[in-house]
């Protein structure tokens, strides 16, 4: 799911307005065209990423076994269950959740053999499948940002239009910049993850994958409600030093984090790993800090980061009437981890909402007193 819809919470009361204006089902219609634009934006490639041979299939952000231990009647809440976004679904069958498509079934099959059999959590995760997990990151990050790019164009115009009536009303100079800022960022990270995975991939076939520094890695021995696969970029360490500049638009050098919370039949694979193509190391003194926390702090920041920093997770059913009653919670979710250009925002106020301090404020999905009854 494209982080992107949250643009439209900066303008929620507007979008009500416009639907009681309007009509939902006009609403409806009106979401629906930019999101049909957003799917075939590029269509016009019908080849696989990989091999660019054959057909794309369905491919999927989390293995499908990981995603049934969490589901009820083959159904998961997804975040918008919390962040509540309009024309958005809440819940996702196992086909659908984390749902994209750039691979035929041919290379999705071949290249995450390892990390998609579930016989292989018996022990700590080798190499090939820690580059596989990067690789399918990758991946979705691709998918994410090629559907964001006509989408951010859009709602771009759409806060041109709130803010003066119709777009064509705004200087033209307002209009160039509003719209090329934001979308230049977009397109130069798209770009750029379209490299980053194609130096991985070429790195697996060569036996030369760099081996990542492991911060986390333990099977729980119970199932928790939450299932996540997904990279993040940490803006700020323990003292609020930065580790990714928020308005930084030179790719190279953002550094980001796998972060992996895998439900088995009967237990839980939690890991949190650099990325394999890491340049430096940004995160040193975060590293230092993460090290002191114990067990439990370890697992309250990893849960703090996939809510802070992401929104593609997944959440057993079960928990969305206590989990969408949390302000906190909620608070957290509807934040964006965008960059933006560095005379657009307010970097104290960012640094702030950012802050790692807001940890155990919001509840612990990886701790053990919230694990699923199997």
């Amino acid at each position: 799911m494209s982080k992107v819809y949250r643009l439209m919470e900066d303008i929620r009361n507007d979008v009500e307005e416009q639907i009681e204006r309007n009509g939902y089902v006009a609403m409806q219609k009106k979401y629906n065209f930019v999101q049909h634009l957003a799917n075939g934006y590029w269509s016009d490639n019908k080849l696989c990423l990989n091999c660019a041979n054959r057909k794309k299939s369905n491919n999927h952000a989390i293995p499908r076994f990981m995603l049934n231990a969490i589901s009820i009647k083959g159904m998961v809440s997804n975040s918008n269950a919390l962040i509540d976004a309009h024309f958005i679904k809440k819940e996702n069958g196992l086909a659908e959740a984390g749902a994209f498509s750039l691979l035929c079934n041919k290379c999705d099959q071949r290249l995450f053999k390892a990390y998609e059999n579930p016989n292989n959590y018996e022990d700590e995760p080798n190499l090939v499948m820690l580059a596989q997990i990067s690789l399918k990151n990758y991946l979705k990050r691709i998918s994410i940002r090629r559907k964001s790019l006509p989408l951010i164009a859009a709602m771009a115009y759409q806060q041109l239009d709130l803010e003066y009536g119709d777009f064509r009303n705004a200087p033209r100079h307002i209009i160039d910049y509003r719209v090329s800022k934001i979308t230049a960022i977009n397109r130069c990270e798209t770009l750029y993850t379209e490299y980053s995975f194609a130096k991985l991939r070429e790195h697996m076939m060569t036996n030369t994958l760099q081996k990542p520094y492991l911060f986390y890695h333990c099977k729980v021995d119970y199932v928790t409600p939450i299932a996540f696969q997904s990279q993040v970029r940490l803006f700020y360490d323990f003292n609020g030093d930065i580790i990714n500049n928020p308005s930084e638009q030179d790719n190279e050098q953002i550094e980001v984090l796998h972060i992996c919370i895998f439900p088995l039949q009967s237990s839980t694979v939690i890991m949190m790993y650099s990325d394999l193509l890491s340049k430096k190391d940004s995160y040193a003194i975060f590293k230092a800090s993460f090290e002191e926390l114990d067990d439990c702090g370890k697992l309250c920041l990893i849960n703090f980061l996939v809510f802070k920093y992401s929104d593609e997770y997944f959440i057993h059913k079960d928990f969305m009437d206590i989990l969408s009653k949390n302000e906190e919670l909620i608070k957290i979710a509807k934040e964006m981890d965008a960059f933006y250009p560095d005379d657009i925002i307010n970097m104290e106020a960012h640094k702030n909402s950012f802050s790692l301090s807001g940890m155990k404020k919001i509840p612990n999905l990886l701790a053990p007193n919230n694990a699923l009854k199997t």
